[in-house]
């Protein structure tokens, strides 16, 4: 764990999505970064893209 998560610490898993290679998975980490939207990210959650409820 970094120390820029640390403090939020316990995680809990809400979001999986796999990729052909890591270039492809920084890439989308990116994305989702830039965004700098909570309201992005929880609809991202409940997405068909979210692999974690299939």
């Amino acid at each position: 764990m970094s120390p820029s998560t640390k403090p939020g610490i316990p995680w809990s898993m809400c979001f999986i999505k796999s990729f052909k290679n890591k270039t492809d998975a920084i890439q989308f980490e990116n994305f989702i970064k830039r965004q700098k939207s909570k309201v992005f990210i929880k609809k991202l959650i409940t997405s068909d893209e979210n692999e974690f409820h299939k």
